[in-house]
């Protein structure tokens, strides 16, 4: 580790020298500073829904909800995306269409570049979990040895049933 290195930051999340390394001169990004261990901390849910579950998943979110994904027009078509407000119009939740069924199954992982920065958790356990969270950490990453790397805020409690180390 080098410690003169300046620290990294982005606009919502300050890197520390323990979250970074530095292998022949180039910054190493912990995926352990991504890819969070569950804590109980506060997090913005992820669900992942099809046509068919829609509406059910929708009437437990409350009547804002509804009826933005009503006049938004989602439809939870494969990879499609719902940043769903509350009542003051702050992020409350995520809906994304779930992938096809022999689509990658790391795509799920994509989300990470399209969420503003935020802690997130998925909502109930999925099938290819440990692939999302691979797929999450690899979104992220940014290689450029001529510039300096910036990490998106937006980190994932690692899903149930899924090592983290």
């Amino acid at each position: 580790m080098n410690d003169h290195a300046p620290p990294i930051v982005n606009k919502s999340l300050t890197m520390t020298y323990q979250d970074r390394s530095f292998r022949n001169g180039v910054l190493m990004i912990d995926a352990r500073t991504v890819l969070l261990a569950r804590s109980g901390k506060k997090t913005l849910q992820i669900h992942v829904v099809t046509p068919a579950t829609l509406k059910s998943a929708l009437k437990k979110s409350g009547r804002t909800v509804q009826v933005f994904a009503a006049t938004t027009g989602f439809a939870a078509s494969p990879m499609e995306v719902l940043l769903a407000p509350d009542g003051k119009g702050a992020l409350s939740a995520v809906y994304v269409g779930a992938p096809l069924p022999h689509s990658e199954p790391f795509q799920l992982g994509s989300l990470a570049s399209k969420l503003p920065p935020g802690h997130y958790a998925f909502g109930s356990p999925f099938e290819h979990a440990a692939h999302t969270a691979l797929g999450w950490c690899l979104e992220l990453y940014r290689f450029d040895p001529h510039r300096r790397t910036s990490i998106r805020a937006v980190t994932l409690e690692c899903p149930r049933g899924v090592d983290r180390e």
